[in-house]
C-alpha cells in the first residue's frame, strides 16, 4: 500500500491491523450476545411447547420434537465461532506488535521490503473475509433468533388465554 500523505508504510499498516482488531472485538461481543440470546429464546420455546402441551395434548408430539431438536442443536457453532475470533483477535495483537518491532528503516519508507509488503497484505486480506465469515454466522444467528420469536409467538398463540 502506498501512501501519498506522507504517512509511512508502516503507520499504515498497523492503522488498518488496529481497525482489523477493533472490529474483531466487538463481532466478539455480539457473538456472546446472540448466543446468550439464542439459549435464553431457546428455553422460553421449550417452555411454551411444554405449557402447550399440558393444555393441548396434541402439541405433546411438536414440545418432545422441539426439545430433542433444541438438545442436538444446542448453539455450540457459536461458542466454537467465538473461540476463531478470539484467536484471530490475538494473531491481530501478535501481528501488530511485530510491525511496531520493526526497525524504522524497514517500516518509515513509501514501500516496503516486497515480501514484508505482499505477506502484509496477505494477511490483512485473510483477516477480511474471516471477518466477513464471522459476520455472516452472526446474520444467520440473527435469522434463528426471528425464528425462535416466532416460534414463540406461535407456542404463546396456541394456548388458551385465561384473562378472557
Amino acid at each position: 500500500m502506498v501512501r501519498r500523505d506522507g504517512a509511512s508504510w508502516g503507520a499504515a499498516q498497523l492503522a488498518e491491523f488496529h481497525s482489523l482488531a477493533d472490529a474483531v472485538c466487538s463481532v466478539i461481543v455480539m457473538i456472546g450476545m446472540k448466543q446468550n440470546e439464542i439459549t435464553a429464546l431457546r428455553k422460553v420455546v421449550c417452555e411454551s411447547a411444554r405449557v402447550a402441551s399440558r393444555r393441548q395434548p396434541h402439541f405433546m408430539e411438536l414440545s418432545e420434537t422441539i426439545e430433542t431438536v433444541f438438545a442436538a442443536t444446542s448453539p455450540y457453532h457459536l461458542g466454537a465461532t467465538r473461540s476463531m475470533a478470539e484467536k484471530l483477535q490475538q494473531m491481530l495483537a501478535e501481528a501488530i506488535a511485530t510491525l511496531g518491532e520493526l526497525p524504522a528503516s524497514v517500516t518509515d519508507g513509501q514501500t516496503p521490503p516486497r515480501t514484508l509488503a505482499e505477506k502484509t497484505e496477505k494477511a490483512l486480506a485473510d483477516v477480511r473475509i474471516t471477518t466477513g465469515v464471522l459476520l455472516q454466522v452472526i446474520a444467520d444467528a440473527d435469522e434463528e433468533v426471528r425464528t425462535l420469536q416466532a416460534a414463540f409467538l406461535a407456542m404463546s398463540g396456541a394456548q388458551p388465554r385465561s384473562d378472557l
